[in-house]
């Protein structure tokens, strides 16, 4: 189900109840695009249409992020704005300036955003509200933004910071590289990107090989770093950590549906895989942080 975590830290001047993040989401369903409009954000049901806007599962709340956006291509663009540019200065007798050009622009952006084809993509967020923790499934920490965006908006007084740890993921990699093995319960796959911290900027990625191995040491010493590294939790879960403590490509192992009941109901398979993906994950992110030395005090207090 979760395939990506960007994981964030919440806080809230009052603890934070399931009975409010329901009463705050209401009206924040997702839109569709109006015919002139580019960008439209918002919330959907992450059973199906037709179904709640939020899956309760004990504190832990699933919901959907929901992006649309209409794109001009530039070229059809920079095309009408010729042709309306043309038009004026036939009517006119003289060439749009700067500023009126740029009107023009606007207008012919709002013209053929009638007849351009919406794209929409989909976020999974997790907010866990026991472990003050937020995770939205997304690719990358940008795309990610939106959907913070929108939780703060639609909390009153919610906080969302990045997970911050003692040890950088970084530091702690390269740590685990030098030494030949993780922390305990994380074992090292055979996945891993390096980085010169150098004006060459160059990279060293190592697909499908071995990394005990004394030339990744050598590069490490060199000044390159880890910016990405593929790892196993627990041999239930991998994963590839960055650099930015994201975890991407994660995927359960057999091991963990071994005991899991078939079932041929879609809302019992729901459910089903929405309670798994949060049990498994959670510990993981709790080990995580323990590996990583814990997380960082601030005079704010905010964590604890």
């Amino acid at each position: 189900m979760i395939k990506n975590a960007n994981i964030y830290c919440i806080k809230t001047d009052m603890p934070l109840s399931v009975g409010q993040v329901l009463e705050a989401f209401n009206g924040q369903q997702f839109l569709p695009c109006a015919p002139t409009q580019a960008l439209s954000a918002g919330w959907a049901p992450p059973r199906s249409e037709g179904h709640e806007l939020i899956e309760v599962f004990g504190n832990h709340l699933l919901l959907k992020f929901v992006i649309e956006t209409k794109v001009v291509p530039p070229a059809i663009l920079a095309s009408r704005v010729d042709e309306m540019a043309k038009a004026v200065e036939t009517e006119t007798g003289r060439k749009p300036g700067r500023k009126q050009r740029k009107e023009l622009k606007e207008m012919a952006i709002q013209e053929l955003l009638v007849h351009a084809f919406p794209r929409r993509s989909s976020h999974w967020v997790w907010l866990d509200i026991g472990a003050s923790r937020l995770v939205v499934d997304a690719s990358s920490i940008g795309k990610a933004d939106g959907a913070v965006t929108g939780l703060v908006q639609a909390i009153d007084g919610l906080m969302v910071l990045p997970l911050e740890t003692v040890n950088s993921p970084a530091n702690a990699m390269t740590d685990w590289l030098m030494a030949g093995e993780a922390s305990p319960g994380l074992t090292i796959d055979r996945e891993l990107d390096l980085k010169a911290t150098d004006e060459s900027k160059a990279v060293v990625r190592y697909r499908h090989h071995p990394l005990d191995i004394e030339e990744i040491r050598d590069h490490i010493r060199q000044s390159k770093l880890p910016t990405q590294l593929a790892i196993t939790y627990d041999s239930r879960v991998s994963m590839v950590l960055t650099d930015q403590g994201q975890l991407k490509r994660i995927e359960l192992l057999d091991v963990v549906f071994e005991s899991a009941k078939p079932d041929d109901d879609a809302f019992a398979i729901f459910d089903s895989d929405v309670a798994i993906t949060t049990g498994e994950l959670s510990k993981l992110i709790d080990d995580l942080i323990e590996a990583l030395g814990g997380l960082l005090q601030r005079d704010s207090g905010m964590l604890g």
